[in-house]
């Protein structure tokens, strides 16, 4: 059995996964299973787990960057461990961190997914590798690695919260409007 096509996509990185057995050949390219050509004699190892992109039109050109040989064939949910094991090494999802709580001041918080990755939707529709924001809410965002394979992270950010009821007082009374905030802070009223 042999493989002529499938197991590298050009000028981008991909886990291949070969099972070799005699009778039971599988090849995987970031998890997605690959159809068998016809032709090819066996081979004489089990297991071959490789991280790489080939550069030019044959497959002579190959930058690799690991390459895991077992000795025994692997059942599918070992396979599937040993890739995501490659994955996580080599394109980590997105995390956005802990939640940011703002304890003073209102100025924008920029929110960073990071600059591994080849392409970004936001919450927001924003399709940066970073976004600003001036408001408390969520803001999550799917990211694409270089496997083609999404991840998301939401994080929420708090920023101070203005506490104004409505109050009714009568004219030529005085009243005290108190906004909650803590710390030193220039209000402008109007009314």
């Amino acid at each position: 059995i042999k493989y002529t096509t499938g197991l590298y996509v050009y000028g981008k990185f991909g886990i291949t996964s070969i099972s070799y057995n005699a009778s039971n050949t599988k090849a995987y390219l970031n998890t997605i299973p690959l159809a068998p050509k016809t032709g090819g004699s066996n081979l004489t190892y089990n297991g071959l787990y490789a991280l790489g992109k080939y550069n030019s039109s044959s497959y002579t050109n190959f930058d690799i960057a690991e390459l895991i040989i077992y000795n025994s064939f692997l059942n599918d949910s070992n396979r599937i461990k040993v890739e995501n094991y490659l994955h996580h090494k080599y394109a980590p999802p997105v995390n956005l961190g802990n939640d940011i709580n703002i304890s003073y001041g209102f100025c924008d918080t920029t929110l960073d997914a990071g600059n591994r990755f080849t392409s970004f939707i936001w919450s927001t529709g924003a399709t940066s590798q970073t976004i600003n924001v001036d408001s408390s809410g969520f803001y999550s965002v799917t990211v694409t690695d270089i496997f083609g394979l999404t991840s998301s992270d939401t994080i929420k950010v708090t920023y101070p919260k203005i506490n104004l009821n409505d109050t009714l007082f009568c004219s030529g009374s005085a009243v005290t409007l108190s906004t909650g905030l803590t710390g030193s802070y220039t209000y402008n009223w109007t009314g």
